[in-house]
């Protein structure tokens, strides 16, 4: 079967070589803003030896409408894409869309893994629907659940997606080419749909007085490297937290004001949150490069 793909993220990786081993893998295509993920992809792309083509948002339904005709693509697998495609490209293959969405669906539309990690929910879901003209929409093929705990960053939960995403790809396939894309699918219950938008920036600014420490910890799990870490400001300086633990102490912390590094806590930078809770920062970034947590703080005294 020939099969073309879309992708904005890692999450492919672990089906391409499901794909070509079994398949043929006509063409890989990105949208312009998304097209510095497949650096994560160099080595599997290499191998597939398939051509990459990038879409521009504002003319994609030409430019994609040339690409599916041209390759003869029978089916398009779509593993996190960063914009809608137009109802016309989604008609020219055989078999049509097939997305691999981050989410339960109807119950999780849009980008809900970020969220879904930062409200600290204890599971998440990949759910594999045909692809309709309405986002996330179309009627369901498969869904599968896996857990998510207090330590699970974005970047892991994607690439955990991405291996169940694998044994989804081959059955799908091989279920589309033997019964000629007859699939028996589910319709989504529309009164269950709840929609989650991108991240702004406001929504991944700490806010020390208002959050506590586990809070925070699920906040910086939920931006990396997402947003490329969480936003918070340390002794007046702005940095993005990568990891950071809660932890406890046996010292007295009443009356120590919210984020602002606590002194002799064993070289750690500790930080005082919502509650009295603690929070250690293990690894952070400002505008002088990446460090750990003690490292930055001794480079805080040094800049004093």
């Amino acid at each position: 079967m020939k099969v073309a793909i879309l992708l904005n993220s890692s999450m492919a990786n672990p089906s391409l070589s499901a794909i070509i081993s079994k398949h043929e893998l006509v063409g890989i295509g990105v949208g312009k803003t998304g097209g510095e993920n497949v650096g994560l992809l160099a080595d599997s792309i290499d191998a597939a030896g398939a051509p990459i083509y990038t879409f521009e948002r504002s003319s994609h339904e030409t430019e994609m409408s040339d690409w599916l005709r041209d390759s003869h693509a029978e089916v398009v697998l779509v593993y996190t894409f960063n914009f809608k495609i137009a109802q016309s490209c989604l008609a020219i293959p055989k078999y049509g869309f097939y997305n691999f969405h981050p989410g339960a669906l109807p119950e999780e539309r849009g980008s809900p893994l970020f969220w879904a990690i930062r409200n600290r929910q204890r599971s998440f879901a990949l759910t594999i629907h045909k692809m309709t003209e309405h986002l996330d929409c179309g009627p369901i093929y498969e869904r599968e659940h896996c857990r998510l705990d207090d330590s699970t960053t974005f970047g892991e939960a994607l690439e955990h997606l991405g291996t169940i995403s694998r044994k989804f790809t081959i059955r799908l396939l091989y279920e589309l080419e033997k019964r000629k894309g007859h699939l028996r699918l589910s319709d989504q219950n529309a009164a269950m749909a709840r929609f989650y938008r991108n991240p702004k920036r406001a929504d991944i600014v700490v806010d020390w007085r208002r959050q506590t420490a586990e809070q925070v910890q699920a906040l910086t799990n939920a931006c990396n490297p997402f947003c490329e870490g969480a936003i918070a400001i340390i002794d007046g300086r702005e940095t993005r937290i990568l990891e950071a633990s809660p932890i406890m102490l046996e010292q007295s912390i009443q009356g120590k004001a919210s984020g602002v590094p606590l002194p002799q806590v064993e070289g750690d930078l500790c930080i005082v949150c919502l509650d009295n809770t603690v929070l250690r920062i293990d690894v952070l970034c400002d505008s002088g490069g990446y460090y750990s947590g003690r490292k930055w703080l001794s480079h805080r005294y040094r800049r004093e």
